[in-house]
């Protein structure tokens, strides 16, 4: 599995899981290796990280999730 893959808009697997709420799915994107700081491109603004997508959303189980994996933007 590649954790880091993007999909056509620039997202990685992980920030997709955490829009949709997923909490299961970042948790195993996590721990097979999804990079926690990574951010969309081409434009971070317009996407930004997993953990702006989790705080966005209110989403205290993924937020808790991601910083423990040690996220910090």
């Amino acid at each position: 599995m590649a954790p880091n893959l993007r999909d056509q808009d620039g997202l990685t697997l992980l920030i997709t899981a955490v829009r949709q709420n997923a909490l299961d799915c970042a948790k195993s994107l996590l721990d097979v290796g999804a990079d926690v700081d990574a951010t969309a491109v081409p434009s971070p603004k317009l996407g930004g990280t997993a953990l702006s997508s989790a705080v966005g959303a209110g989403n205290q189980a993924i937020i808790r999730l991601l910083w423990e994996a040690g996220a910090r933007h």
